[in-house]
């Protein structure tokens, strides 16, 4: 019998349902790569995500809660990825860079201070950002300790070992009546010239003799 345009289908082949099911994927594929910058925006909102982590605990627990209450297995799922997303992705707060630290502070120059060895404190690496009344030893964007100027007794650099490329270490004293001792540990082919630089800044710096650097 002839195909004739009654017979014909004129709607067109048939979708499979594996065909539905890959392009509803990749639909959902491409919903999420445009959410992630959202969600990286979101992120460095900190309260604003708090927010979000405490409802999306709430969430995942109703969810949950429908499952024992005779919803399907997909509830707890969700639940769990939900409670998950809660406890395990925090904030990242926009961190400064040096120079808008430095800003803050007031900061004349920045120098790197190495390796710093506190007294009570677990050695770490340290930026130490230096004006005219203070230096500010910072790790990350954490203080470790702040040095009044007026109050340095001592400020000194030796090598630890003899040879190029060997560590050094600059030691800075202050305090009174209580002397207090840091030091700050420099390794590489660069050891040397890292600590003399630190230890010229400071002095100049003690002595009101460093102009001022744009950073």
């Amino acid at each position: 019998m002839p195909e004739n345009a009654a017979t014909r289908n004129e709607i067109g082949p048939e979708k499979s349902p594996g065909l539905s099911i890959k392009r509803a994927a990749i639909g959902v594929m491409f919903f999420l790569v445009l959410l992630i910058p959202r969600v990286r925006r979101l992120r460095r909102r900190v309260r604003l995500w708090t927010v979000i982590r405490i409802g999306s605990g709430l969430a995942g627990m109703g969810l949950i809660w429908l499952f024992f209450h005779g919803r399907s297995a997909g509830f707890i799922v969700g639940g769990i990825l939900f409670i998950l997303l809660g406890l395990l992705v925090r904030a990242t707060p926009v961190q400064k860079s040096l120079d808008d630290r430095a800003r803050e502070l007031g900061a004349l120059v920045v120098l790197n201070g190495g390796m710093m060895i506190l007294s009570g404190e677990p050695p770490c690496p340290v930026n130490i950002f230096a004006n005219d009344e203070r230096l500010t030893i910072e790790s990350g964007a954490r203080t470790v300790a702040e040095i009044p100027l007026e109050r340095v007794q001592r400020c000194l650099v030796r090598a630890l070992e003899p040879g190029e490329g060997k560590p050094w270490e600059l030691e800075i004293a202050w305090g009174s009546p209580e002397p207090k001792t840091a030091k700050f540990r420099f390794e590489g082919f660069f050891a040397e010239h890292l600590a003399r630089v630190a230890e010229t800044a400071i002095k100049n710096l003690r002595q009101k003799d460093l102009a001022v650097l744009r950073l």
